[in-house]
């Protein structure tokens, strides 16, 4: 899967339960209902309410997430405001939403991570981390959750990593005696972490959202993604030290361990040990001041062009440079096809005035700061049905922005809050995306190698991994500091 198609796309939801006729049938009524209504006269906050019933019912209906935003909003602006404002819109807003100057990272990462994956270095980080952690109770299973977060962190896209790792490590877990809930359930987790290691676009972009400086807001997610990534491996060795059966018999071992020479764990870092240096120096330079964060994105690409043509024949390397550039441009395009959308649909919701209902309605609540983010995270808890983290972002922080700054919440803080709020949220059962298209991939039979694999396993997996990162997000909001330590120090240096 693309990651274009993962931005622009809602496909995962066809697997879920409400793919039915009568679902179907409602879901066209609602989307007709909302559209048609917001042409009466109506208070303009019942329209926005109604463009936010069509945006929803649209995305239920698997329509294209920027579509649906943008179809949604065009058409309250139309009821709103007539065709000219509707007509200014589209003129003003795409260059606007486009021309941010902290965007310009965005299609280098993408870059940097595409040559990365086209050159091996996956399978070689896939590789590298199940050797090295083999010798701990269910290792390969720490393997593959160590192994997802580099693979989320270069690559961008959580869906993207969990398609890799399902048909590299589902089939090695299995082929281990690994039971398949804890074979699923690690696989299933395996990107959330990487999504706040930098260099995360999702951080980036909401860097731009909300007008805060890039660097700070990327450094501010290197601890809590790596602590995640800890906590799931604490977790894994703990279940499995408690329940043995979980893996098998391998080896003659109980737990799971599977032993390697020391000279196979060295020759297994011979291909991946360019990557973290390259990482060491792009964010070490960028924390120093040696350079910006465009500069930075800059030289990460630099970097995945020289790697590819050092794990790869120049004729190989080539071909690889010329789809990962056609990749490149395809995924920054539904990226801003996606802004564009969410922009759109945005205005239309400050327009009617709902965006101040909101805000209003959040200030009666009387609400302090922290039991204002534990209301978000049910919230986000039921937007994991439809959307993924980035839409959840596009949609949301435009509109809570104002009850941010009102409570005094740190907005670097909030970044960080925001997209692990965003990977928990579809991941969870029973209506988490990600479950889904788990399931979808452990039903190749190349990929379970005859073993059934049901829904059923894929979420009792996920609920044994769930009370960690609920645990971090608690942690997080009572000690925003173990995201903000790294960007302080780097504000105190300058």
């Amino acid at each position: 899967m693309s990651t274009a198609q993962v931005l622009t796309s809602t496909k995962a939801s066809s697997q879920r339960p409400w793919n039915s006729t009568l679902i179907r049938g409602i879901l066209y009524g609602t989307a007709g209902l909302s559209a048609a209504a917001m042409f009466l006269d109506l208070p303009l906050p019942a329209v926005g309410g109604l463009a936010a019933c069509l945006m929803i019912a649209l995305l239920f209906m698997n329509v294209p997430i920027g579509v649906a935003m943008g179809t949604a909003g065009a058409l309250a602006l139309l009821a709103m405001r007539g065709a000219d404002v509707m007509a200014g819109s589209f003129r003003s807003l795409p260059f606007g939403t486009a021309a941010v100057w902290s965007y310009t990272v965005v299609p280098m990462f993408i870059f940097m991570g595409l040559l990365l994956w086209r050159s091996g270095i996956t399978a070689r980080i896939y590789d590298a981390a199940a050797k090295w952690l083999s010798w701990l109770p269910g290792g390969l299973a720490i393997g593959t959750n160590f192994a997802g977060g580099g693979m989320a962190s270069i690559s961008g896209s959580t869906v993207a990593t969990v398609v890799s790792l399902g048909r590299i490590g589902l089939p090695e877990m299995l082929k281990m005696n690994y039971h398949p809930r804890l074979a699923a359930g690690s696989i299933l987790v395996a990107g959330t972490g990487g999504q706040l290691i930098p260099p995360s676009i999702y951080l980036v972009i909401f860097a731009g959202l909300v007008s805060v400086p890039v660097g700070p807001q990327l450094l501010a997610g290197l601890v809590p993604g790596l602590l995640l990534l800890v906590l799931y491996g604490a977790v894994i060795a703990a279940v499995v030290m408690a329940v043995p059966s979980l893996v098998g018999h391998v080896r003659g071992s109980r737990t799971g361990r599977v032993q390697y020479s020391w000279g196979q764990r060295l020759r297994s870092l011979t291909g991946v040990w360019p990557l973290p240096l390259l990482v060491i120096f792009i964010f070490g330079g960028m924390y120093a001041g040696y350079f910006t964060t465009t500069e930075a994105g800059a030289i990460g690409a630099l970097g995945a062009v020289v790697l590819t043509f050092t794990y790869l024949r120049p004729r190989a390397a080539t071909v690889a440079l010329g789809k990962s550039l056609q990749g490149t441009v395809g995924s920054t395009a539904a990226i801003f096809f996606l802004f564009i959308g969410a922009m759109i649909f945005n205005r239309a919701l400050t327009v009617s005035g709902a965006a101040n209902v909101v805000t209003t309605f959040i200030d009666s609540l009387g609400l302090t700061a922290v039991t204002f983010l534990l209301v978000l995270m049910v919230m986000y808890f039921l937007l994991g049905m439809i959307v993924d983290p980035l839409t959840m972002m596009l949609i949301t922080v435009p509109l809570l922005l104002p009850s941010v700054d009102m409570l005094g919440i740190n907005l670097i803080f909030f970044g960080v809050f925001v997209v692990a709020m965003g990977e928990l949220a579809v991941i969870t059962p029973p209506t988490g995306m990600m479950a889904f298209i788990v399931h979808k991939i452990a039903q190749d039979p190349e990929v379970n190698l005859g073993k059934k694999v049901t829904l059923g396993d894929v979420f009792i997996g996920a609920v044994w991994f769930l009370p960690v990162p609920l645990a971090m997000l608690v942690l997080l909001i009572f000690v925003p500091e173990i995201a903000l330590w790294i960007p302080e120090m780097m504000q105190n240096r300058d």
